[in-house]
């Protein structure tokens, strides 16, 4: 039969994180700073000045009013 250890020598093991734990972590972070960073590049860093138009548009035509008949 084999001994056992006395009650004020048990310790308890170190705790370590778990692998899944840290890797989620990691994950989350992750998901954090690309979110915030395309958040900043969509809403955040402000548009430059507006593009030019496409072309400018000039009209020649005139339009005439024509009244209605004369009594």
């Amino acid at each position: 039969m084999t001994e056992s250890e006395p009650a004020d020598r048990i310790r308890a093991p170190k705790q370590r994180w778990q692998s899944s734990a840290r890797w989620t972590l990691v994950a989350v972070v992750g998901v954090v700073v690309i979110g915030g960073l395309g958040f900043y590049a969509l809403f955040l860093r402000g548009d430059p000045s507006p593009p030019p138009p496409a072309r400018i548009v000039t009209t020649t035509s005139t339009s005439t009013i024509v009244a209605g008949p004369t009594p």
